[in-house]
């Protein structure tokens, strides 16, 4: 049976790939219309066309967000070798090589590699 931390992880990849398919659907659909109001010179379309570039650039946000997320909850331990962190660049604690003192968090909203 698959544990509950893969299958989380799953499911996540799961809702990515959804939102994917999504937003290059949108952007699929939207392309014969922009083009069109391009040619003909329709500024009445700008309005509606840029309401939905809204709502491609808040999709495009939330993949790029639970992507990122994945990848920081996904990747391995800080090495104990020295190098630093991600995040703010900050040397491990010798006496306790796998404590970070992270001073900056990601603003994005992503955990911190510390939790």
């Amino acid at each position: 049976m698959m544990n509950t931390a893969r299958s989380g992880f799953d499911r996540t990849l799961e809702t990515i790939e959804a939102k994917i398919i999504e937003l290059f659907g949108t952007i699929a659909e939207d392309l014969p219309a922009v083009t069109q109001a391009f040619l003909d010179g329709r500024g009445d379309m700008a309005t509606a066309l840029a309401q939905r570039e809204q709502f491609v650039n808040a999709l495009y946000r939330q993949v790029e967000e639970l992507a990122g997320r994945e990848l920081v909850l996904q990747a391995p331990l800080p090495p104990t070798c020295g190098s630093c962190c991600l995040y703010c660049g900050s040397r491990p604690n010798s006496s306790a090589p796998m404590t970070w003192s992270c001073s900056s968090p990601p603003t994005s909203g992503l955990p911190s590699p510390r939790t």
